[in-house]
């Protein structure tokens, strides 16, 4: 069996992003051995395709995967609806949201994000959205720039490693 170093595909993918600020992150940090098979027709150039379970990605972005299986009893449902989360357009409208200033809708957005991510154990960024929408439910004009960049960076770490799962 051939082992692949998550951290390093990690560090790749903050390149690509330019978004070398979330190397510094504890998560980036962590050796996370996941099986590797070689991509067929490709075995002289040395490419290796990832083979990431559900229960490693939920690892890899600090979920709780043992929670969301015992309600959701299959390891189908989980990624059928993890796959839904990467069309979902919340933490998006959150960040026009608040462009815009309209913190009502900033509001609904980041409590939206907080809700699926509570639903499908995503931990990290459920407790990162539910920061920002704690300080949002108000509506008055808190800086949330470093509340909004900790659930960006969570964001980022959730569906980068939801997109390593799918392959």
């Amino acid at each position: 069996m051939n082992i692949f170093v998550v951290s390093l595909v990690w560090g790749t993918f903050c390149h690509e992003m330019d978004v070398k600020k979330f190397s510094q992150r504890p998560i980036c940090d962590t050796m996370m051995a996941v099986r590797t098979k070689s991509v067929p027709g490709e075995e002289k150039s040395g490419i290796k395709e990832c083979v990431m379970t559900v229960k490693e990605c939920y690892d890899m972005f600090g979920g709780d995967y043992e929670e969301v299986l015992s309600r959701l009893l299959s390891e189908a449902r989980i990624e059928k609806y993890m796959r839904r989360f990467l069309d979902d357009t919340s933490f998006a409208l959150l960040c026009t949201s608040l462009q815009e200033d309209n913190r009502d809708e900033a509001f609904r957005a980041a409590h939206t994000l907080k809700g699926l991510c509570q639903n499908l154990g995503f931990g990290r960024l459920y407790e990162s959205a539910g920061r920002l929408t704690e300080l949002l439910r108000d509506r008055e004009k808190h800086d949330v720039s470093e509340l909004l960049k900790n659930t960006e960076e969570d964001y980022i770490l959730t569906i980068s490693a939801i997109r390593m799962l799918q392959g």
